[in-house]
């Protein structure tokens, strides 16, 4: 990262010859391939194996090849001429070393921190081996998936042609129509990232840190042409925060609020990497909220150390500094791989170094559009005065080629007001800069720089006032009227006081950014811990495109794990050493498949004094560590798969996740709320579902007990049915209720002992004799109840709590049956108890039964609910996609998109109510009544 006040040489560019690669056969020592024939048995090969006194480092199994390491003392040729003579082998061979072709990019021999072999680059030379291992890398690496990295600086020059094929483009945009936000983010036209300095589409840079920072990670390489980046993988999405230059050419910072919507517009775009060569001071939560916004996207962010020579654990420099773990800072290393002179450093806030001087790549200089020569001539150049003006003394050329406001270098006239005006400028294409000497002398004065284009009225760039002295050099941004045409005006105004010596312009040039020529691209050197980032940003890219599926977490481990110590780094660095690509690629290619979530927790209410368990459901290869959280903060000691809180209070309520992990990565649930009833409430204290059967057809209605153990009347009503009225009821109904499909009770004439149950829990009774049925019974979990009686008729299946445990809830009943109009409507009824409301989901299932393999469904069910005093208080034709969450959390079973299922989430009062499940088109078909206490 280049800071303003440190002023850094921009070194010649040297000429280069292309690099090439020995292509003499290397391999590993002490291994050999042995491919064993088809047929081979395990004895012979086991045999074989013992006798030779082989290890087996590993198996291919795709293809059936075994790298074993050799006996001490024998060699690997040794081995190939006696293995590839048993007829047992197919083939015995080496295990060669890998080096990539040789890159035809010209001046990659000039690239030192890719390979070092103590080459001569820029005027200097360093010890061979302080490099990032970049070969070593690229002969391993083997990704193909493209991995976009934010670049968030002075912007990219994307037309480059080192950059242009590794560009990342925003394909909504490009092929969306103009002048709309084809992809919603609500910038139109961002077709290859945006500009957050001049808020517009176009982030082109204006400077050029940007642009080396771009190449470093991701110039193509292998093109005959300029550099090679570290990522041949890498697309760069060009962000730009930065105005064209700053204090010694380098880029201004950018604003903290530029800054959080560049972070925010990587984390929409899908970036998987931000690289952030820049920084300063100044604690900025709304940067810290974006950048632990990125690492909760699994996004990792790489940031510049600072050049001020400091230690960042005295004083923190951000955004490296920023506590959070998706953050790698970096230092950055001279040629001998010690800490570069200019960087910072510290023991615990920054994390690894990489190379920072003399880098080498892409950059956009700039073209003189229009020199004043003041020593020869100033041809179109005019003066004049102002209204007012009483000054005699006109603009002039002094003899050694400077334009002064009067010829004679004594003190200007009081009252002035004149000025000289430049011959007409056409301003250039991208990125115009006015640049001037001036040497003054002021007496509560000044001297104001002016631009008027295309004919439109002057306006004031700069102000020289007060009681001023000096000699200055002037770099004014014209990059606002690019592509426009316009003059230059300097005026000198006075008063009536004391007068200074005036004003002398010297060195007045116009420039703007060259339109690059395909042909002959520019490059150029420079250094800073802004040139150290990309790297690691590059080695990020090269192990997220070869582990596409491993976290943010799990790269940084890889880089920052297998730094390579330096003596140098002890005590500068957290690693104490440097990055190291090839290591880095390796660690990562090992990892395990990070874990993926099954099932996410789900929403929860208890009283107080209940307990509730949370629960989340992951698959992975290698056991997982867990942490729970509530409302973002570690619960001490919560680190199983379950999360169990016994005897809740009213401050537990709140949001609960978990973070599952392993060595490929973690990932992190979706919060779900637990709600503590407080006041009164209201509970399921009977269930109960009423339809026609024919003769030998079953009615399976099932139960659930949530909580613990619950006691249980459950009955099956037929010849009691009559005297309400109901005609055609079944005369003989015949109750079994299975547990896990195994019967665990069964009634067929019901007991006259129950008939003081029946009064105490309020239900009707049944006549001395009859041929009803009724069970009394402690449930815990899920239970089906099974009602069949030899003739046809009308059935009421019934369930009563009579259990004084409060903390068991009776939760779910859910009944199928087929509805047909008239009196084949579904009847399901529930009472609320309590002196407070219950939340209830009411369902009717029709559609969805056929992915349970049920045939003729009822094609549209709706469902209506009454109450005691046959009231509608509620009714649903169709769901809401808006409920799936409801559903997830009582445990029904998901409903296809757009289906015409039925279902209502209802809070009622504490009473009796009935649901009537029927066809809305008046339909007939197989469908299923549920209801369940939402938790």
């Amino acid at each position: 990262m280049i800071l303003p006040h440190l002023r850094i040489t921009l070194f010649a560019l040297l000429s280069a010859a292309a690099n090439a690669f020995a292509d003499e056969a290397v391999y590993v020592p002490g291994e050999v391939l042995v491919k064993y024939k088809e047929g081979t048995s395990d004895v012979d090969r086991e045999g074989f194996e013992k006798k030779e006194k082989l290890t087996l480092i590993v198996l291919i199994k795709s293809v059936k090849v075994r790298l074993y390491r050799l006996p001490e003392g024998v060699t690997v040729d040794d081995a190939i001429k006696a293995f590839s003579s048993l007829q047992i082998i197919e083939y015995a061979e080496p295990n060669f070393i890998r080096k990539p072709q040789a890159f035809n990019d010209p001046r990659y021999n000039e690239q030192w921190y890719l390979h070092n072999s103590g080459q001569e680059v820029n005027g200097m030379v360093g010890p061979a081996g302080v490099d990032i291992r970049w070969p070593e890398a690229m002969g391993i690496f083997t990704g193909t998936k493209d991995v976009v990295v934010a670049v968030v600086d002075s912007g990219v020059a994307v037309t480059h042609r080192e950059l242009l094929p590794n560009t990342w483009f925003n394909l909504p945009e490009v092929d969306g129509s103009p002048g709309v936000d084809d992809d919603g983010n609500g910038r139109i036209d961002d077709r290859y990232g945006y500009d957050f300095f001049d808020n517009d589409t176009s982030p082109f840079d204006e400077n050029f840190h940007g642009t080396l920072v771009a190449s470093v990670i991701a110039a193509q390489g292998n093109n005959a042409l300029g550099v090679v980046g570290v990522c041949p993988r890498a697309k760069v999405m060009a962000i730009r925060i930065f105005s064209q230059f700053g204090e010694s050419q380098l880029p201004s910072f950018g604003k903290a609020s530029d800054l959080a919507q560049s972070l925010e517009y990587a984390r929409l775009s899908n970036a998987r990497i931000v690289n952030l060569s820049l920084g300063g001071g100044g604690f900025s939560l709304l940067e810290l909220s974006m950048v632990r916004a990125l690492r909760d996207e699994g996004i990792l962010v790489i940031a510049s150390a600072g050049n001020d020579r400091a230690d960042n654990d005295q004083q923190l420099f951000y955004p490296a500094s920023y506590d959070s773990a998706n953050i790698i800072a970096v230092a950055a290393q001279d040629r001998s791989g010690g800490l570069a002179s200019f960087s910072n450093f510290g023991r615990t806030q920054v994390d690894i170094a990489a190379p920072g001087t003399e880098i080498l790549g892409a950059d956009v200089s700039r073209e003189v559009i229009y020199a004043a020569d003041f020593r020869a001539n100033a041809a179109g150049w005019t003066t004049g005065a102002h209204p007012g003006n009483l000054s005699s003394k006109v603009w002039t050329l002094l003899s050694d080629g400077k334009l002064a406001d009067n010829p004679t270098g004594t003190s200007y006239d009081p009252n002035s007001n004149t000025y000289v005006t430049s011959p007409r400028i056409a301003f250039g294409a991208t990125g115009s800069r006015l640049s001037f000497e001036a040497a003054y002398s002021l007496w509560d004065d000044r001297v104001e720089v002016s631009i008027s284009v295309d004919g439109l009225p002057w306006e004031r760039l700069e102000t020289i006032e007060g009681f001023s002295f000096g000699k200055r050099a002037f770099a004014l941004d014209l990059a606002r009227f690019d592509g426009r045409v316009g003059y230059i005006r300097f005026t000198l105004i006075s008063n009536g006081f004391v007068q200074g010596s005036g004003i002398q312009i010297s060195t007045f040039t116009v420039k703007s950014i060259k339109v690059l020529n395909p042909d002959n691209p520019e490059f150029n050197f420079n250094e800073g811990t802004s040139f150290s980032a990309p790297m690691v940003s590059g080695v990020a890219a090269l192990i997220m495109s070869q582990r596409p599926d491993i976290h943010a977490a799990a790269v940084r481990n890889a880089i920052l794990s297998t730094a390579r110590p330096v003596q140098a780094l002890a005590g500068k660095v957290v690693t104490g050493g440097m990055l190291d690509a090839e290591a880095a690629l390796k660690y990562a290619m090992a990892l395990p498949t990070p874990p993926v979530f099954t099932s996410q927790p789900t929403p929860r209410s208890a009283a107080v004094g209940q307990s509730v368990t949370f629960s989340a459901g992951i698959a992975s290869p290698v056991t997982p560590t867990y942490q729970w959280y509530r409302n973002g903060v570690a619960i001490p000691g919560a680190t199983s798969a379950t999360l169990s809180l016994s005897n809740v209070q009213a401050s537990s309520a709140g949001s609960y996740s978990v973070v599952v992990a392993n060595a490929g990565g973690f990932v992190r649930s979706s919060e779900a709320a637990l709600t503590v009833l407080t006041g009164p409430q209201g509970w399921l204290s009977n269930l109960s579902v009423r339809t026609s059967l024919d003769a030998n057809q079953p009615l399976i209605v099932g139960l659930v007990v949530k909580g613990g153990s619950k006691g249980l009347l459950i009955r099956a009503a037929g010849p009691a049915l009559s005297a309400f009225g109901v005609p055609d009821v079944m005369s003989d109904p015949r109750l079994t209720i299975y547990n896990g499909g195994v019967q665990v009770a069964t009634n067929d004439n019901w007991p006259s002992t129950l008939a003081s149950t029946f009064q105490s829990v309020g239900a009707f009774s049944f006549p001395n004799g009859s041929f009803d049925s009724a069970i009394l019974r402690t449930t815990v979990g899920s239970e089906t109840v099974h009602v069949l009686g030899g003739s046809p008729g009308v059935v009421l299946v019934e369930a009563y709590d009579t259990s004084s445990n409060g903390l068991a809830r009776l939760s779910n009943v859910s009944a199928r049956n087929r509805v047909s109009a008239g009196a084949g409507v579904l009847i399901a009824g529930f009472t609320v108890s309590g002196t407070g409301p219950a939340n209830l989901l009411i369902r009717g299932i029709g559609p969805a039964l056929s992915t349970f393999g049920v045939s003729n469904v009822l094609r549209n069910p709706q469902i209506r609910a009454y109450d005691s005093a046959g009231r509608q208080v509620a009714s649903n034709d169709d769901w809401l996609p808006q409920q799936s969450s409801t559903f997830a959390a009582t445990g029904a079973f998901a409903l296809p998109a757009g289906s015409l299922d039925a279902a209502l989430a209802v809070q009622v009062p504490p009473g009796s109510y009935t649901i009537h499940v029927s066809g809305s088109d008046g339909g007939t078909g197989e469908a299923l009544v549920e209801i369940y206490e939402i938790p």
